[in-house]
């Protein structure tokens, strides 16, 4: 249990060892684990070893054709393991596959998981992570549809998660790129997802006057007002100017109520 765990957060500095050698040091106790272990428990191990070798492929000491016949090992002896879906998802975005070729497999480690509260947050990572980790508004609008489920599900991010996937709000606000990303959840769902991701976030008053900005869109969208005061923290000592300041760059975005 401890080597997969080491595994899945596995970190590599400059003075630290390197995700081979980490790799290397963990892999024979995986494979001990898949000797003495049956079914569930053996794809688990299996699965990890999997991603020992997508480590060692990021490092250049794996070859690509290494590492995806560990997960499908790992499926054939438990169909529905979630760490090998979850992995292999990864692995598919990593290697720019189709998302829809992708998303089944993080669709089966979900369902699979749906009683173990311990393993959904590793599969949730190891979802948002990989889209992430990729490009293209369709990902990018995935994206916030799994933050919103993470959300949902009363789920923790972590505080470079948040600001990772508020950053595709900050750079999709404009019409003609919020057609795709912007429809995948609805305007009330969109201020829900906003609000959870700023928890704990610092912007800087460029961008807070974005996130409002965005926030008035969306309940423009609503055809409603803004609340007052606005959900976003007010990070201005004085009121009046913050006011004038939002007031001024909706004028600016010719946005009108």
């Amino acid at each position: 249990q401890l080597a997969m765990l080491w595994m899945r957060k596995i970190r590599s500095t400059e003075k630290s060892l390197s995700f081979s050698e980490i790799a290397d040091r963990l892999s024979p106790v995986l494979f001990r684990g898949v000797t003495f272990s049956k079914g569930k428990k053996a794809a688990d191990y299996i699965a990890h070893l999997g991603w020992a070798m997508y480590l060692k492929h990021r490092d250049g000491s794996a070859n690509p054709g290494e590492v995806q016949p560990y997960f499908d090992w790992a499926i054939k002896k438990d169909p529905k393991n979630a760490y090998a879906h979850a992995m292999l998802g990864f692995w598919m975005l990593f290697r720019r596959q189709p998302l829809a070729e992708v998303k089944p497999h993080f669709e089966i480690a979900l369902a699979s998981v749906d009683v173990e509260a311990a393993t959904r947050p590793d599969i949730r990572d190891l979802q948002l992570s990989a889209l992430l980790n990729s490009g293209g508004r369709v990902v990018e609008a995935e994206t916030l549809r799994v933050a919103d489920e993470v959300r949902r599900e009363a789920q923790v991010l972590s505080r470079e998660k948040n600001r990772q996937i508020l950053q595709i709000y900050e750079m999709n606000w404009k019409p003609e790129r919020w057609e795709i990303v912007g429809t995948i959840l609805s305007p009330e769902a969109h201020l829900g997802l906003l609000k959870f991701l700023l928890e704990g976030q610092t912007p800087s008053e460029g961008k807070i006057l974005l996130h409002r900005f965005i926030e008035a869109r969306l309940y423009q969208m609503q055809r409603e007002r803004p609340p007052k005061p606005s959900i976003f923290i007010n990070p201005f000592d004085n009121p009046w100017a913050a006011k004038n300041a939002t007031a001024a760059f909706y004028k600016k975005q010719k946005l009108r109520f």
